[in-house]
């Protein structure tokens, strides 16, 4: 092959290899800044409220985070003469308080008192970056410390109940707040580099490493916060003797089913986990509004830790 020949063929590799990784490193902070900085709507008054769902005696509140963000929510009070026993909200990546309505409505009618707010970067709360778990935290544990605080409430029966990656968040508080009584995680992820890595094979059929792991840390980068500690497969055996229920739809196509099913088998008893068949991400209530109800969160949370499946739960309220 003339010398010529070959050095045009080199040149031609060379500046394709790199115009290719160019191109996938483009796309991997493209998915990094959308993990960290995507913010669903402005920050505008929201025009309905929980007393459009009946909970006429709800009030608005707001937290300071660790990091000075104001945090806003919602507050309802729990039922005149009820135990006190009340539920934080905790919701998902891109959403908002007003997720987990129709749970919210259900468990109110119990008499619980409820508190959901807009963690950082969503809603109406401050801030500029989503840390999918990492820092909002401590924004539930705020949320949790101001809740405890309310007349009326019982700060010793007190429940999580999150969802997607507020699920995962309720779990590393869970982990690090023993006051907090039980927990209902709804299709939340086991690790974010995993997510990460399942996303990346999901989408392109490629291998998830190298490129999970360059998404996390541009993410990192981006938000100034270590995503990689994010494991609540590392958290969530310290939560025992405290009960656990896990729920996620067989058909979850963001978060696969598996995220949850390690989750499980982390965990230490008491722990239910409910696969609800038909259900896709955050849809086992919405997918199972009959039987979920009777058989598992309502009956759960009359006898038990707030909200649940099991009827011999070690932590009554």
């Amino acid at each position: 092959m003339p010398k010529r020949v070959r050095n045009l063929l080199v040149f031609t590799v060379v500046t394709a290899t790199f115009a290719v990784s160019a191109v996938l490193l483009y796309v991997c902070f493209v998915q990094a800044q959308g993990m960290v900085a995507f913010r669903a709507a402005p920050r505008t008054a929201y025009t309905t409220t929980p007393a459009d769902l009946g909970m006429t005696t709800y009030q608005a509140m707001h937290v300071t985070s660790f990091d000075d963000l104001r945090l806003e929510g919602w507050y309802v009070p729990p039922a005149v003469g009820s135990s006190g026993a009340s539920i934080v909200f905790v919701h998902g990546h891109r959403g908002d308080r007003t997720q987990l309505a129709a749970e919210r409505q259900l468990l109110a009618a119990e008499g619980y008192g409820l508190l959901t707010i807009d963690l950082r970067n969503a809603g109406t709360s401050e801030g500029s970056a989503t840390t999918m778990g990492l820092y909002e935290t401590q924004d539930v544990i705020s949320a949790f410390e101001w809740l405890s605080a309310q007349p009326g409430v019982d700060g010793q029966r007190i429940a999580l109940y999150g969802v997607s990656m507020g699920g995962t968040t309720a779990i590393r508080v869970m982990a690090r707040l023993p006051e907090a009584r039980a927990l209902v995680v709804d299709s939340a992820y086991s690790s974010l580099l995993e997510l990460t890595s399942d996303k990346v094979t999901q989408v392109t059929g490629l291998p998830g490493a190298p490129f999970a792991n360059v998404i996390v840390w541009m993410a990192s980068r981006l938000s100034n916060a270590d995503l990689f500690a994010v494991r609540p497969i590392d958290d969530i055996a310290s939560i025992a003797p405290r009960p656990i229920l896990l729920m996620h739809g067989a058909i979850d196509e963001v978060i696969p089913v598996s995220h949850m099913q390690a989750l499980y088998a982390a965990a230490n008893e008491p722990k239910t986990l409910v696969i609800i068949p038909g259900a896709l991400h955050m849809q086992t209530y919405q997918t199972d509004p009959a039987g979920l109800p009777s058989t598992g969160i309502a009956v759960f949370a009359r006898r038990a830790a707030i909200v649940g499946f099991r009827v011999n739960i070690i932590c009554f309220l």
